[in-house]
């Protein structure tokens, strides 16, 4: 466990609850490149019988030393990350191969082609294209997963939400980029709110797109506008937002 943490204090002004609630905090990687997390709220007093904290400590009622309150935990990777190490190991494979194929043809030797050059350069376009003749996609992107579960239990009654996540950004060209936000509630059974942002660089100008298509706060945003920031009020700008709706 790379970190972990206990928290409480104590108020000598209050009357009753001096205690604060007891805080524990857990985080740690696995494989370089699964992060885990969690984190829990205890309460060191009891509850009444409708379900209000009372001043009585939990251990008086029924010799348990603490009550827990809610426990979070989530775990998140990387997979644009982990498809690049991948690649980069068979990228490094197959180097490997090919020099072990050159120096045995080498020492083998005198099987060249006529005309053919033993101190010729080899064909650097092969890189672009794969095993099977398709072109290497090359084009710089990320991709990040998240899998939270919320316990909730303030008083008798607990309530548990579990939420998938997922964000990430990728460069269309080279002047052009977009990223992304979105996930799902398994709980509500609703995708949660999707955010979606596009960037153009036009030289002297810039141009952003900014989309929420679902959610209470719909929206999107247009934006043209001059990079130098002594004429950063020389722009268009057109938008619309949840508070149209009104």
């Amino acid at each position: 466990i790379d970190n972990f943490g206990i928290t409480t204090s104590y108020n000598i002004f209050a009357d009753s609850l001096r205690w604060a609630p007891v805080s524990m905090q857990m985080r740690t990687t696995v494989l370089d490149n699964i992060g885990i997390s969690a984190n829990g709220n205890f309460s060191l007093y009891g509850l009444d019988s409708k379900g209000n904290t009372t001043g009585t400590f939990l251990y008086a009622q029924n010799r348990k030393l603490m009550r827990l309150n809610n426990f979070t935990t989530s775990i998140n990777f990387s997979l644009s990350e982990l498809l690049k190490g991948k690649k980069e190991k068979k990228k490094t494979d197959a180097n490997t191969n090919a020099s072990r194929n050159a120096l045995t043809q080498g020492v083998e030797g005198n099987d060249k082609l006529p005309g053919q050059d033993n101190n010729a350069q080899p064909n650097t376009g092969a890189a672009l294209v794969d095993e099977y003749g398709y072109p290497v996609f090359n084009v710089p992107w990320s991709f990040n997963l998240s899998y939270s579960i919320n316990y909730f239990k303030p008083a008798y009654k607990s309530n548990l939400t579990q939420t998938l996540s997922f964000s990430g950004n990728v460069s269309l060209t080279k002047k052009m980029a977009m990223t992304y936000t979105s996930g799902y509630d398994f709980a509500g059974k609703v995708i949660t709110m999707t955010q979606i942002g596009i960037t153009r660089d036009l030289h002297c100008w810039e141009m952003n797109f900014n989309w929420v298509p679902n959610g209470s706060m719909k929206m999107w945003n247009f934006t043209i506008r001059v990079k130098a920031s002594v004429l950063g009020d020389l722009k268009y700008e057109r938008r619309k937002d949840f508070h149209d709706d009104y």
